[in-house]
């Protein structure tokens, strides 16, 4: 059977991004390594092989097609780790000793390790959450419980139901990194399939970064179907915190526009006044989580600083060395950039800012929505 033309452009179109991703991976790196054949082929029984003799990394079509890009990359650089022992290492072992340091060397993640990857198990961008059986960690536990008590129609237990969480991950980091506990790292990667990053995503990530023990690090990736590079949102931190700011990040994503609806409904402001709205929720929300903080001279004693902004999820991140490392075997070489500042209409903001402020972290109502995961509404 022949592939049709519309297969084939897709196939020479995938073959030259890999080349570009083999490339960006050497770079990033800091390795050396003679660049191979990349070749697509029709396989089921393996996702990648790495054949020394003839010089070729193979990868499955079958995983452009099924799977995230983000997991071919992993895939690839297995790939290459083979392709290091052979070259640099001089050695035909699989994978021993050896593979395992080329692995390293170009930070291939360590689910993605073994002979074989579980790709439904490794997959950092489909919705996880943290109802899954598999997270059954205790501090979890005491938040899914304390969530589903933030949906009490009593305000005031709302309120301190959602303190209660507040306090229960940070106690738990605190104690992680005080007493330099092992702790398992992972990260998700929050895709809309879009070629920006809005302010207000930009807002939701500097709360998670600010008050939710991760570190947010914006990239661009590639994306098969559409054949073009979108802009994503990784999270990096403990598989705990991860878990917990993925469901924060989607709490307050999906409650932008119900919000909106009510206050439009009720003022009757247009809607160019929308994002103006919703940068005051996030906003009001970041106040409500800020009053749940130590006060600011303790943190800058903690901290070794004076006169800066900074909160207990900072001072914990900065402190975890893990952490760090982590994210500089996946991400070697980062730069800051700075954003625009956002243009915004007063009244609106200012609502805004009320409506976050009574803001409450609540349990989700379980409903899918393709990749954003689950649905997660306020309580009014």
């Amino acid at each position: 059977m022949f592939d049709s033309a519309q297969d084939l452009k897709l196939k020479q179109i995938w073959t030259s991004q890999l080349y570009r991703e083999y490339d960006s991976i050497c770079w990033n790196y800091r390795v050396k390594l003679v660049k191979p054949i990349l070749e697509l082929v029709e396989a089921r029984s393996f996702l990648g092989k790495w054949d020394a003799g003839l010089r070729t990394i193979k990868v499955s079509v079958n995983l452009i097609r099924n799977r995230s890009w983000d997991q071919v990359v992993n895939i690839l650089k297995h790939e290459m780790a083979h392709q290091i022992v052979s070259d640099l290492f001089k050695s035909d072992q699989a994978h021993g000793e050896m593979f395992q340091r080329a692995c390293e060397m170009i930070g291939v993640p360590v689910l993605f390790r073994g002979a074989r990857a579980d790709l439904a198990a490794n997959d950092n961008e489909s919705e996880a959450g943290f109802d899954s059986p598999g997270h059954n960690h205790k501090m979890l536990n005491k938040v899914r419980k304390l969530l589903a008590l933030a949906r009490s129609g009593n305000e005031h237990e709302a309120f301190a139901a959602t303190r209660k969480v507040n306090e229960i991950i940070a106690r738990y980091n605190l104690r992680r990194v005080g007493q330099d506990e092992d702790s398992s790292y992972n990260y998700r990667v929050i895709n809309h399939r879009k070629k920006r990053i809005e302010n207000y995503q930009r807002l939701i990530c500097s709360i998670l970064s600010d008050f939710f023990f991760v570190e947010i690090i914006f990239a661009g990736q590639y994306d098969a179907a559409l054949c073009r590079t979108n802009k994503v949102i990784n999270l990096l931190g403990t598989e705990e915190n991860v878990l917990i700011a993925e469901y924060i990040y989607y709490f307050l994503f999906n409650n932008l526009p119900l919000l909106w609806e009510k206050h439009a409904l009720e003022t009757k402001e247009p809607v160019s006044r929308k994002r103006s709205y919703w940068l005051g929720v996030l906003s009001g929300f970041r106040e409500k989580l800020a009053g749940f903080e130590p006060p600011a001279d303790v943190l800058a004693r903690k901290n070794g600083k004076e006169n800066l902004p900074i909160t207990v999820s900072a001072v914990v991140c900065a402190g975890d060395s893990g952490l760090q490392d982590f994210k500089r075997m996946l991400f070697p070489r980062l730069f800051t950039r700075r954003g625009r500042p956002s243009n915004v209409f007063g009244n609106s903001y200012q609502a805004g800012i009320t409506a976050g402020r009574e803001l409450n972290v609540s349990r989700a109502i379980a409903k899918r929505e393709g990749f954003l995961g689950n649905l997660l509404v306020c309580d009014s």
